[in-house]
This record gives structure tokens, C-alpha cells and sequence, in this order.
């Protein structure tokens, strides 16, 4: 397989940003954020033959949203805490590949991830390096696959759907049919020159490998029915979310795993730890489009050490959101809102780095509208993302249609290999 890179460049905003919108402050809430890449990849098997769309127009309705989303072509300040909305550009690559897009993705699944998203070197081969980078991959089948790479910092994954949205809209209908972002979270929280939080732990000299694993509609059914005989409870299980019933699954799994690893009967006690948007949870005067980082860290305890059920797990997961859900609801004070996420990942990277619990790390970006980024050829076929230096399982919708779940797994190395043969997975994946 050979791959060819057409073009590397820079891509800027189509306008200079003016003078007043050149610093963006960031909020507490970013500039708590590991600032790590995150990855999007969306396949476009087959484009529409009727479609006017080129890469030229690709292109330039990527200049014109830079100019919505002017502080994504900036760069970091983390002395001051803000983004240079400096028009500095983002990284900006177009190749090909001289394989069908069935083909290549028949190759090994980590490699094809890099090959997709990484080629241009402007993430690690800059000394500030842009805050995000696009790359357009195009097959020998007429295939097209577009991989993204966002900065933490800029945004959550609310954040980084829109964007690829408002993309694809100014791709397809013009960049004035596009809704202007709302930055309206650093005001009501600002950044702080103490945050008093631990860092994460550091896994230097850890490699971590990222695989995909898919729950389809029928394993979810076949799911909750094991839940619903573990506990006998059948109006209970009726209510998990399929996003529940995979991540305790998935949990028990690993609990399973750690047992063993250990020699031991008994597991240490674990903690789930899932993402949680906080957008339409509050009454802050926010708009509920908000862009930036609005979201809170849910630490799921569970101290059942022997062989704990589905529904343990669940139950754990459902009462600790349903606390801070509760809590949230009532606070129309930015502040205690701040405390409050402060506190929860405080929790977490306390006990992540502490060793002494199973820390076992999700975040389900279910329903996000990833599988609605429509460039004028039609809906992706497949949204992927890619492997991140740290152990992290990422819950996907399997495809378009449908109510499966796709599962990214990064773990180490060691862990993979045992999670990918364990028999309880296998019997439900594909």
C-alpha cells in the first residue's frame, strides 16, 4: 500500500480575525482538561456521483467556519490561560491511497488509525503546535475518509460535533446558513491561578494499544436479559440504557481481569468514571449550545469485591449520576457549579494516580450528531476516533442506524490481550 500526501499546509481563516476577538479566555472548566488530541474519523464509502462537492469547496467552507470558530486557527497560551486567536491556521493534509477503503481496512487497525489523522507531523513536530488538525484521505474506490484531531483544551465532544457540523453545512449550503458559536463559559468561570487539583498519573513507558469492538442491537437485547435473570428484577433492567448495560458489562469484565492478574478471589474496590455534558442541566444563563468545555466527571464507586452482577454495576452508575443531576438542577450560581466539577475530578485523578482502586475510564458520545456530518455526498458510513495515551474506553452509536454500540478500547498492551480473548466478550462482540 502506498500513500501519497497531495498537499500540507496551514489552512487559515478566509478573513482576519478582528483586533477585540484576538484572546479568548479560557474557562476553569478547559483549563482542568489533559491536553491531549482527540480524534474523529468519518467514512464516506461511496460519494455521490450527482455531487457538486469538490476539494477545492472542501477546502475553502473549512477557511470560511475558521472564521466562526476563529480561536480553533489559534494557538495556546498556558502561562495566561487563553487561546492567540492569532489566525496562525490549522494543520491541513490531502492524500491518497492506491487501495479500496474495504481493503485498508482489512490491515492492522492501529496503523490504519495513525495513517488517517497523523501523516502531517504538525501536532508533534511543532513547538506550539496548532490547536487542530484535518485530514482528507481519499481511496482508489472514489472512497473518502476525513480523520480530525482536536486539542482537549478547545472543547468537549459537543464541541467538536458542531464543529464538524457547521463544516459540512457551509460545505453544502454556504457558510452563512451556519450558526455562530456562543462562548459564553470564561465569564461565568473563569480560569483560576490555583486549581489545587493532583495531576494525572503518568504512564510513561506504557504502550497502549486501541481496538473496536461492536455491541449490535441484539447483543444489547441479549444483554439486558442476562442482567434482567442475574437479578430477577425484570421492570428494573427495562429501564438501563443500552450506554449502562455496556459500560457495567465491560466493567465486570475488567474487574474480572484484575482478579486474575492479581491471583486473588477478591478485586480491589473499583471506580467508574464516565463524562457527563452539563448543558441544559443548570440554570446558569448559558446558551445551551455553548462552546468550550461543559462537562462533569461522574465517579461510580463500587466496593463489592467477588463477583459483582451486571446490575451492581449499574445501580452504581445510575445513583451516582443521578446525584449530581440532581444537585446540578438547582444551581443557578457559576461558582458552585465550578466547585462542583473541581471536587469530582479531583476525586478522580486523586484515586486514578493513588493505584489503590480499579479506575476504570469512559465517556459515551452516544447521540452526538457525528453520524449527521453530511459534506453534500451523504452521511458517513462508519465514525471511528483513535487511541490516547492513557487507558480509556469510548462508547460510540455502531453506525446510522440502529441501537448498538460501538466500543474503542485503549488499554496497555498486556490488558488487551486479555481483554480481547476474554469469553464473556466474545460471546457479545463482533
Amino acid at each position: 500500500m502506498n500513500v501519497t500526501m497531495q498537499s500540507k499546509k496551514l489552512l487559515k481563516p478566509s478573513i482576519p480575525t478582528p483586533n477585540h476577538l484576538q484572546k479568548l479566555n479560557l474557562s476553569l472548566l478547559d483549563q482542568i482538561q489533559i491536553p491531549f488530541y482527540v480524534g474523529l474519523i468519518f467514512h464516506y464509502e461511496t460519494l455521490s456521483n450527482n455531487s457538486h462537492i469538490t476539494l477545492a469547496k472542501l477546502e475553502s467552507s473549512l477557511s470560511e467556519t475558521l472564521t466562526l470558530y476563529y480561536h480553533v486557527a489559534g494557538r495556546y497560551n498556558g502561562t495566561d490561560c487563553v487561546i492567540e486567536c492569532n489566525d496562525q491556521g490549522i494543520g491541513y493534509v490531502v492524500t491518497t491511497f492506491d487501495v479500496e477503503l474495504h481493503q485498508f481496512l482489512v490491515g492492522e487497525e492501529s496503523n490504519n488509525l495513525d495513517l488517517l489523522v497523523g501523516l502531517s507531523g504538525f501536532l508533534s513536530e511543532t513547538e506550539i503546535p496548532p490547536l487542530a488538525a484535518i485530514q482528507v484521505n481519499m481511496f482508489k474506490c472514489g472512497g473518502l475518509v476525513i480523520g480530525a484531531q482536536f486539542n482537549h483544551i478547545i472543547g468537549d465532544m459537543f464541541t467538536m460535533s458542531t464543529f464538524m457540523n457547521s463544516w459540512a453545512k457551509a460545505c453544502r449550503h454556504g457558510i452563512k446558513e451556519v450558526t455562530h458559536p456562543t462562548f459564553g463559559l470564561a465569564p461565568l468561570m473563569p480560569s483560576a491561578k490555583v486549581l489545587n487539583i493532583p495531576p494525572p498519573p503518568s504512564f510513561e513507558g506504557v504502550k497502549f494499544v486501541s481496538k473496536r469492538f461492536v455491541f449490535n442491537g441484539n447483543a444489547i437485547t441479549r444483554l439486558r436479559k442476562e442482567a434482567t435473570e442475574e437479578d430477577g428484577d425484570d421492570q428494573k433492567k427495562k429501564r438501563l440504557s443500552r450506554v449502562d448495560l455496556v459500560t457495567a458489562f465491560l466493567s465486570k469484565t475488567l474487574i474480572e481481569m484484575d482478579c486474575a492478574k492479581k491471583e486473588q478471589t477478591k478485586s480491589r474496590p473499583s471506580l467508574m468514571v464516565h463524562m457527563m455534558n452539563l448543558r441544559k442541566r443548570t440554570k446558569l444563563a448559558l446558551e445551551n449550545d455553548v462552546s468550550g468545555n461543559f462537562f462533569t466527571v461522574v465517579n461510580a464507586e463500587s466496593k463489592i469485591t467477588v463477583a459483582p452482577k451486571i446490575t451492581d454495576l449499574t445501580e452504581s452508575l445510575g445513583s451516582a449520576r443521578g446525584e449530581i443531576i440532581s444537585e446540578v438542577a438547582k444551581v443557578d450560581d457559576a461558582e458552585v457549579v465550578s466547585s462542583m466539577v473541581l471536587n469530582s475530578v479531583r476525586e478522580f485523578f486523586y484515586e486514578w494516580g493513588k493505584g489503590e482502586k480499579n479506575v476504570l475510564v469512559y465517556t459515551s458520545w452516544c447521540r452526538f450528531p457525528l453520524y449527521e456530518v453530511d459534506f453534500g455526498w451523504g452521511i458517513p458510513s462508519l465514525v471511528d476516533t483513535t487511541a490516547v495515551p492513557f487507558g480509556l474506553i469510548v462508547l460510540m452509536d455502531e453506525g446510522p442506524t440502529g441501537d448498538g454500540i460501538a466500543v474503542r478500547a485503549c488499554l496497555s498492551e498486556h490488558d488487551m490481550i486479555q481483554f480481547q480473548q476474554h469469553h464473556q466478550l466474545l460471546s457479545y462482540v463482533s
